[in-house]
């Protein structure tokens, strides 16, 4: 009876029913992505934040809150990798606990904490955008990072396929914004450099490159939070 229209006639109990069907189709839409529901991403601009995130930090939100508005992204993912090449040996938190903190700094509904590179079995950022190119054809992915990001990458296996594959995008904080032109990404000629002005949607394609600069930039990273935690640690102990 509820179904055939009583529903409409008790306020409260629509109200409920609203805020519950409500949730599962928000919750369809955000929750994170898996090999086989590409078809879920369709159409979508969705940027792409990868690391350790050993530990995350407000860099991290302030990164893709800036990537957000400034690329008109429909969403971002997060993808924790399960080991970073260039950490090994660091003191590096168990991967569920870095999953678990970045659910826990995160609170915007539009980034989503994947564990899409466990799922690849990757810690190559070449190999995880060609699976992704695979898996979600008709996805409009970008690569963006922090300007520090931008100046490792040309030390990545396999880094000149990445404009190929995926268009890029990084915003201004450590090292100084006036390193950008002396990066090694540059200086190659393979991808359309441009700095990102205006309202127009920039385009996603493969080979465009932005570079968004910021007066206010956040300057903390993960290698700050654990070196602090680790002096407070030595403190603690003598």
């Amino acid at each position: 009876k509820l179904l055939s229209g009583q529903i409409f006639k008790k306020p409260l109990f629509f109200l409920g029913f609203l805020f519950f069907y409500g949730n599962i189709f928000d919750m369809t839409l955000f929750t994170p992505p898996h090999l086989y529901d590409g078809h879920r991403w369709r159409g979508m601009r969705v940027g792409i934040l990868g690391g350790s995130f050993n530990p995350p930090h407000a860099g991290h939100v302030h990164i893709s809150t800036v990537a957000m508005k400034r690329l008109q992204l429909d969403c971002i993912w997060w993808l924790v990798t399960p080991g970073n090449p260039f950490k090994r040996g660091t003191n590096t938190l168990p991967y569920d606990e870095r999953l678990r903190q970045c659910r826990a700094i995160n609170h915007d509904p539009r980034v989503i904490i994947s564990n899409l590179e466990e799922q690849i079995s990757t810690i190559r950022t070449v190999d995880t955008f060609t699976t992704m190119k695979k898996r979600f054809p008709q996805t409009q992915f970008v690569m963006i990072g922090g300007m520090d990001i931008a100046h490792e990458i040309p030390r990545w296996s396999r880094w000149r396929q990445l404009p190929k594959l995926t268009a890029m995008a990084f915003v201004a904080r450590p090292p100084e914004t006036s390193l950008v032109r002396q990066n090694g990404m540059r200086m190659t000629g393979w991808q359309s450099h441009r700095v990102l002005s205006g309202s127009a949607k920039p385009s996603l394609s493969p080979g465009n490159c932005y570079w968004i600069l910021q007066s206010q930039m956040n300057y903390q990273s993960s290698t700050q939070l654990r070196e602090h935690q680790l002096n407070k640690y030595v403190r603690l102990a003598f």
